[in-house]
Parts: structure tokens; sequence; C-alpha cells
């Protein structure tokens, strides 16, 4: 019987492979790859766990965070990739693989967006030398503050026919940890409890300016947005500690109000293990990092990010690139 908790207010739950008496068998797994199969092991691994249902009605959920734990690794996998921050997704097939195939349970669509990670599906979340500096994936020396993923497009409530959107769902799999790093994720509703309604009607209004993140290749600036929006019982939010900020000082007040709430307000810690596996509701969350002193030598923190959809639909833009690489 596997492992599965949930929190008193369901905002995450927590699936532990370990406790369960079906073991991934890597030979098989390799023996299906001769036949081009190996997804199809994959999936039928995945399918004799209890956990489909909870997985396949995630994105549909009260749920914002669900964490999968000691999920399986490449035997052989290559060095991090400290210099280049990028290696396809044939470098750790098991891993390529059994996020794809979570995410066909969960009835997700994986994409990316053309101007970032040059348009690759699989991001590497590891720190590169030459970018130490950096806020965002390859930095390390600087720690990455609350933020939702590429603020600069619009959010759920704005979504229309065509339009460039933020990612609805962000997952993250470790395939190298380093102790004592730590990613910490905030559940926007918590914030939202603790703001007076004035505080929340100047957030919701479209005075706020935000730009796009260090990790894309094309910057470009977005004015006249909000910070959060409201649709059908749930708040959203592009907020991002480094890239949102207002010209309007009284305004910045608020916003600054909103930040030191964020310092006390409880989270989620998570300190990355080789086989953890996170997604969670990129829009109704915050997610930060720490800063962190790698070695570079090649065993540094190595994380696999992709984004999510649910709807075909909010993907029909030219900017967006499907598929599996």
């Amino acid at each position: 019987m596997m492992n599965i908790n949930k929190n008193k207010t369901d905002d995450f739950i927590i699936i532990d492979f370990e406790s369960s008496n079906i073991k991934f068998d890597i030979l098989k797994y390799n023996t299906c790859k001769k036949y081009s199969s190996e997804r199809e092991y994959m999936l039928h691994y995945l399918l004799q766990q209890n956990f489909v249902n909870i997985l396949s009605k995630f994105q549909i959920s009260d749920s914002k965070i669900l964490i999968i734990k000691n999920c399986p690794i490449d035997e052989d996998l290559p060095l991090s990739p400290i210099k280049t921050g990028y290696l396809d997704g044939n470098n750790f097939p098991v891993v390529k693989d059994f996020m794809l195939c979570i995410y066909q349970i969960m009835n997700l669509i994986p994409y990316a967006y053309k101007y970032e990670n040059n348009g690759k599906i699989f991001r590497s979340v590891v720190p590169i030398i030459n970018e130490k500096d950096m806020i965002g994936s390859y930095g390390s020396k600087i720690a990455f503050n609350y933020h939702s993923d590429n603020p600069t497009y619009k959010i759920y409530p704005e979504y229309e026919i065509n339009s460039l959107n933020s990612p609805q769902f962000l997952s993250l799999y470790c395939l190298r940890g380093m102790d004592n790093v730590y990613t910490k994720i905030i559940v926007l509703n918590d914030v939202i409890k603790q703001l007076d309604n004035s505080d929340i009607e100047i957030l919701k209004s479209n005075s706020f300016v935000v730009n796009t993140p260090d990790s894309f290749d094309v910057y470009h600036e977005v004015k006249n947005v909000c910070a959060i929006a409201y649709k059908s019982g749930r708040y959203y939010t592009r907020f991002d500690y480094h890239n949102l900020h207002s010209n309007d000082e009284n305004i910045n007040r608020i916003l600054l109000k909103f930040k030191n709430i964020l310092k006390t307000t409880k989270c989620i810690s998570i300190s990355f293990k080789s086989g953890d596996f996170l997604i969670f509701k990129n829009q109704e969350v915050l997610h930060s990092r720490e800063s962190f002193n790698p070695k570079f030598d090649g065993k540094d923190r190595w994380l696999i990010r992709i984004y999510g959809a649910n709807n075909m639909n909010f993907l029909r833009n030219k900017e967006i690139i499907l598929g599996e690489e």
C-alpha cells in the first residue's frame, strides 16, 4: 500500500513510492527499449500504483502542491551540465519517460516557450559556472526570491483566444540533490488572508509593471498589469519579487506590505533529494530558492523542469513549442 499524505487544509499531497510493494524494474525498462516500448512499460508501472485517481484529479482539486518521493532515476546519469545548462531528454531517459507518463495520467500537456530555454521542453535547473549572479534557474550566489514563473504573460483570469499565457503547472524532478539548499513554496491564499480588502483591490488593479526574468533569452517589459486576479472563487498571481513593481510609490508601499507578509507566512520547505518530483499550480502559489555555493564538480544540484497546461486552447500561440525534447 503506497503512503499518501494530505495536510489538514489539503493544500498539498505527498506520495512516497518507497512504501509500495511494486518496484520499478530498470532491467525490464531497458529490455522494452529494444522494442521502442519503454514508455508503455513506464505507464504500466505507474498504473499499478494506487494513486492514479489522485493524479488524474489533481488539476481540478483544491490542492495546490503535489510531492512524489523516491521516483526512479537513471542508473548512469551524465555529469550535471554546469557549463551549458542543457542536456536533452535522451541523456536521462528514465526520468524523461516518468515525467511524461505522469503528465499523461494527469491529463497535462508539456510545453515550452520560444524565447526561453531555446524552446526546449526540459529545462535544467542547475548552477552554471559563468552565471552565479543570475537570479534564476542557472544562478546560485543570489537567492531566487518568491515568484510565479513567466509573469509577463497573461494569468488565468486574463486568458483570451490565442493569448500567450503564464504556465498553469510547473514540475521539478530532482536528478541530484544538495543538502541544505531549500526550495520554499507559499500558497497564495495564505497571503491573501492577511491583506485588507483595500490592499487586495490595489493589487488587482492594472497599476504594475513587470519585466522578463533573467532566464529569458529576450528581454521585454509589460506595463499596466495587475499583481493578482480573481476568477471563479480563486486568486491567481504574476507576482515576482525581483521583476514586478509600480511607478506609483503609494502602490509600491502595498507591494512592500505583500513582500513583508511573505516573510512570516507558513511555507513548505523542500531540500530536494534524488528521485523527488514536485508539481504545483504555478499561478496559485509562490516559490523561491535559497542561495548556495556549488562545487562545480559535475555532481552539483540538478533538477529538470517542465511546464504544463490542461487545455490545448491555452497553447495556441506562435511562441509556444510543443514536443518532447
